[in-house]
C-alpha cells in the first residue's frame, strides 16, 4: 500500500483486537486504528475518522454487525467492511453478504484475516478506479473506447429498450461470444429466464432517472451453453448527447459463486459426517448382538422354513454391517497404512474386475504414461474410490459404452489452494474415469456430492458412493471434479499428491489396453 491505512474496529474484547491487528501486521499492513465498542462511539467515528476499512465484531453487548454495515452502507458505501465473529452462522454470513459485507472471517481462523483484508482493500481500489473510468466516458468517446478495449470486466452500452449497442471486447474472453455477436441483440434474451423478470424490472424503472443503476447479480449464457454468474451495475447517460445509452459494468463471479457453495456444502457434509459417525457407532453396537446369536440360533432351529428366515435375517445384518463401514468412511475419511503405491497396478487389478463383471456391452480401455508417478495412502481405499467411479459410469451405459481410465503427472499451483481448502499446491496424479453414458443433468451436478443423494432406485443405491470418495480422496490431501453433459457421457477427476519418486527405479512401460468387458 502506498499510504497509512485508516482501520476502524468495532470491537468489545481487547484481547480479540490486539490478535486481529497482530494478524494484519504479520500481513504487512501499516495502519493506524481506532478502537469502538457502542453504537454512538462507531457512527461518530464514520464521521471523523473517514476510515479505509471496517473490521467488525457481529454480536455485542449493545449493538450488531448488521446494523453496523447498514450505517456504514449508508456514510461510505465503498468502504470495504469485514465481520470477524466467533459466532457468525451460515445463513447470517449470507445475509451479510447480501447487505454488502466485504468479506467475513472466523476469529477461530484469524489468519484469514490479512489476506481478506488485502483483497478487500485491493478490490475496493479498483472499484473507484472503474468509478473514475465512467465519468470520464462522458467527455471524451474516443478515450473512453481506449480505456475500455483493455478492460478486464465486460463494458455495454445498450439502448433504452435493452438492445445492445455496444460490446468490449471481453465479451469473447467471458462470455465467448465476439463482440459483433452481440451487437444488435436484446441482453435479456441471454439472460437465464428465472433472474430475466427481476433484471428487466429494474432496468425499467431505472432508466426512467439519472445516476447509477443498482448492484445485481444474474446469469448470462456462455456461447457454449454453460452459465455465466455476472455482477452487473449500470450508469444512466440516456440523457448524455454523446453517449445516449445504458452503460453497463460486468464482472465475472462464477468462481466466487462456486467457492461460497463450496464452502457452505463443506460445513454441511461436516455436519452430516459427523451425525453419521454416531450414528454408526450406536448402530453397530445394536447388530453386533444379533450376529453373535445367528450361529447359535442356527444350531437349535430344525424347521427349514426358519432357517430359511434366519439365513434372510443374517443377510440383512450383514448389508446393515456393511453400510455403516462406508458410514463411518465417509465421516471420518480415514484409511490403514498410508504406503507409496503404483497407479499402474490400480488400475491394472481394475480392469481385470471391470473385465470379469461388467456387461460385455461395455469396453474397458487404460491409458497410463510411461512416467506415471506414485501416490501415497491406502491401496484398498483407492481402490474403492476408482471402482466406485467405474461402477456408477457402468451403470450410466445400460446399453453399453466405453469406459476409459487414463492418469497424468499434473502439476498444481497456489491457485488450487483457493479452490479446495486442504489441498496444497505440488505435483499431483489426475486420474480420470470417463464414460460416454447418459450424463448427469446440470441441475442434479451439484448435488452428487451431498450424503445419501441417488438418482438410482432405492435397492440400488445408498447416496454414500460418491461422498464416501470425497472423503477418502480430501482425508488423502486431494480433491475430486467432475463434468458431464446430458447424452454425452461424464468425466470425473480424482487429484492425488504425488510420492517422491524412488531413487533409481527404471521407468514402466506405457501402457494402453482396450478389452470389451
Amino acid at each position: 500500500m502506498t499510504k497509512e491505512l485508516r482501520i476502524l474496529m468495532l470491537e468489545d474484547s481487547p484481547t480479540d483486537a490486539e490478535l486481529i491487528l497482530r494478524e494484519l501486521r504479520r500481513e504487512g499492513l501499516e495502519f493506524t486504528h481506532v478502537r469502538v465498542e457502542t453504537e454512538q462511539d462507531f457512527e461518530q467515528q464514520l464521521r471523523q475518522f473517514g476510515p479505509d476499512l471496517i473490521l467488525s465484531d457481529y454480536g455485542l453487548p449493545t449493538y450488531n454487525g448488521l446494523f453496523a454495515l447498514a450505517a456504514a452502507r449508508q456514510a461510505h458505501s465503498e468502504i470495504p467492511f469485514i465481520l470477524v465473529s466467533g459466532e457468525l452462522g451460515e445463513e447470517t454470513a449470507i445475509d451479510a453478504l447480501k447487505c454488502g459485507a466485504t468479506d467475513y472471517v472466523l476469529k477461530g481462523r484469524l489468519s484469514r484475516i490479512g489476506p481478506a483484508a488485502r483483497r478487500a482493500l485491493r478490490e475496493a481500489a479498483e472499484r473507484q478506479q472503474r468509478r473514475h473510468a465512467e465519468q470520464a466516458l462522458r467527455r471524451n468517446d474516443e478515450y473512453f473506447r481506449a480505456l475500455i478495449e483493455n478492460a478486464m470486466d465486460l463494458v455495454s452500452v445498450l439502448n433504452a429498450d435493452g438492445t445492445i449497442r455496444y460490446e468490449s471486447p471481453a465479451a469473447q474472453r467471458i462470455l465467448g461470444y465476439a463482440p459483433s455477436e452481440l451487437v444488435g441483440r436484446s441482453a435479456f434474451d441471454f439472460i437465464h429466464s428465472d433472474d430475466r423478470p427481476r433484471i428487466q424490472a429494474v432496468f425499467r424503472e431505472n432508466i426512467t432517472s439519472n445516476g447509477t443503476l443498482a448492484v445485481e447479480e444474474l446469469r448470462f449464457q456462455h456461447k457454449n451453453g454453460s452459465w455465466r454468474a455476472l455482477e452487473v451495475v449500470g450508469h444512466n447517460l440516456l440523457h448524455d448527447p454523446i453517449i445516449h445509452g445504458v452503460i453497463i459494468n460486468s464482472r465475472d463471479i462464477t468462481e466466487r459463486k462456486a467457492l461460497e457453495a463450496q464452502f457452505l456444502r463443506a460445513q454441511r457434509i461436516e455436519t452430516v459426517g459427523r451425525l453419521a459417525s454416531g450414528i454408526a457407532h450406536d448402530l453397530n453396537n445394536i447388530l453386533t448382538p444379533i450376529l453373535s446369536l445367528i450361529p447359535l440360533l442356527r444350531q437349535e432351529l430344525t424347521s427349514p422354513k426358519l432357517k430359511r428366515s434366519l439365513e434372510t435375517l443374517e443377510t440383512s445384518t450383514w448389508r446393515g454391517t456393511a453400510l455403516l463401514k462406508r458410514l463411518l468412511v465417509f465421516a471420518r475419511g480415514e484409511g490403514g497404512q498410508h504406503v507409496p503405491l503404483p497407479p499402474r497396478r490400480l488400475v491394472e487389478e481394475l480392469g481385470r474386475i471391470v473385465q470379469e463383471t461388467f456387461p460385455k456391452s461395455i469396453t474397458f480401455r487404460a491409458d497410463l504414461p510411461a512416467d506415471l508417478a506414485r501416490v501415497t495412502g491406502d491401496e484398498t481405499q483407492f481402490h474403492q474410490v476408482l471402482l466406485n467411479l467405474c461402477v456408477n459410469a457402468r451403470d450410466a451405459m445400460p446399453a453399453g459404452g466405453v469406459l476409459t481410465v487414463r492418469a497424468r503427472n499434473v502439476p498444481l499451483d497456489a491457485r488450487v489452494e483457493r479452490f479446495h481448502p486442504g489441498v496444497k499446491a505440488g505435483p499431483f496424479v489426475r486420474f480420470e474415469v470417463v464414460d460416454t453414458g447418459q450424463g448427469v443433468p446440470p441441475e442434479v451436478l451439484d448435488k452428487i456430492f451431498d450424503p445419501f443423494f441417488t438418482t438410482k432406485e432405492a435397492d440400488k443405491g445408498t447416496g454414500l458412493g460418491l461422498p464416501t470418495a470425497l472423503a477418502i480422496v480430501q482425508h488423502h490431501g486431494g480433491f475430486i471434479s467432475v463434468r458431464s453433459e446430458v447424452g454425452k457421457g461424464s468425466v470425473f477427476e480424482v487429484y492425488l499428491p504425488a510420492a517422491p519418486a524412488p531413487a533409481e527405479e527404471p521407468p514402466p512401460e506405457p501402457a494402453t489396453t482396450a478389452a470389451s468387458s
